[in-house]
């Protein structure tokens, strides 16, 4: 995508600056969507942690993976615990990696069509290489709605699942 703009289109929507700082806060609330995630990860332990000392099972809530009768040890509860957040975390890493892939192609695409238009408003592009560049980025559009925009919306459903079913 840079290599669409010179270094005199340093103005407006098509400076390289204003790109990479958009790509940074998508970047950015990311990070953010992970750290509150973990913060709500805590709050699901911490509440399967008191209802298994409520009701004194002992089960931390995996009632399915226990035997009847049984009660699990501190090291093994910790144990759980431990691998039930660092799952919550990956799971979590994997949803962030696709909405800011999705993001950053999105506003790379943007960037790439604006830069054209921009280009053949000034008349410094030949039209036989701006058509190519059209039909370049026609190829993106498609893989931007075709692989990201599936996995971008597999993200949202399970997400949208996991808000029902936890609640």
């Amino acid at each position: 995508t840079f290599r669409h703009t010179t270094s005199e289109r340093q103005r407006g929507f098509l400076s390289r600056g204003k790109l990479t700082k958009q790509i940074r806060i998508i970047l950015m609330l990311g990070v953010v969507w992970i750290i509150c995630q973990f913060c709500v990860n805590i709050v699901v332990v911490v509440t399967r942690i008191l209802d298994c000392v409520i009701d004194g099972s002992g089960r931390l809530g995996f009632s399915s993976w226990i035997a009847a009768g049984e009660k699990l040890s501190i090291l093994e509860m910790y144990t759980l615990i431990v691998f039930m957040l660092l799952g919550f975390i990956a799971m979590d890493m994997v949803y962030v990696a696709v909405a800011v892939n999705y993001g950053a192609q999105c506003q790379l695409l943007i960037f790439l069509i604006r830069g054209l238009n921009e280009r053949l408003g000034e008349k410094s592009i030949r039209l036989e290489d701006a058509i190519r560049d059209y039909r370049e980025a026609g190829k993106y559009i498609d893989i931007l709605t075709k692989q990201l925009a599936v996995a971008m919306s597999l993200v949202e459903v399970v997400v949208i699942v996991q808000a029902v079913v936890c609640k």
